[in-house]
């Protein structure tokens, strides 16, 4: 091994280290956690903005592309989902973020169900499952409205 290789190697080394032992664990303050969370919605809310969703029919033609746009929306929100686990709140706040993170879950998972209805052409199936997904991230939003964070979301979904 070169000394390029074994300078690398310890650099990787201390840099896992830092990130195991430094402030990975502690909790953060319900402002630090609002502000954190937030940030992390935003973004991926953003992201969730640039992908273009085609007007989604009951059946037939269109369902695949729709179906393709609704898998990538699912992709983002489960990075930000798995992000925002990532978070600690203060301890007084983990049932209340505990449920959102839940209500984001379900939101993806009902989301996830209308993409697989919309590419099996199962169209009207899946506007029920795209509308329980918006309830549930309605709620996850009414969830942590009290504690000023912004709220992950879904897309607008538009129908034919």
């Amino acid at each position: 091994m070169g000394t390029k290789s074994v300078l690398g190697a310890v650099c990787c080394g201390l840099a896992m280290l830092v990130v195991a032992c430094g402030g990975g664990n502690h909790r953060l303050s319900a402002r630090a956690y609002a502000r954190e969370a937030s940030a992390l919605c935003v973004r991926s809310n953003r992201a969730v903005a640039r992908i273009t969703v085609p007007p989604l029919p009951a059946s037939g033609d269109g369902s695949r592309a729709a179906a393709r746009a609704i898998a990538r929306i699912v992709v983002v929100q489960r990075d930000a989902i798995n992000a925002l686990r990532g978070l600690r709140p203060p301890e007084h706040l983990t049932d209340t973020v505990q449920r959102w993170i839940a209500l984001l879950d379900q939101g993806a998972d009902e989301l996830e169900l209308m993409g697989l209805r919309m590419r099996s052409g199962h169209g009207a199936e899946a506007l029920d499952f795209g509308a329980k997904s918006d309830t549930l991230l309605d709620r996850a939003s009414e969830v942590v409205a009290p504690l000023h964070v912004t709220s992950c979301r879904g897309p607008v979904l538009d129908t034919v």
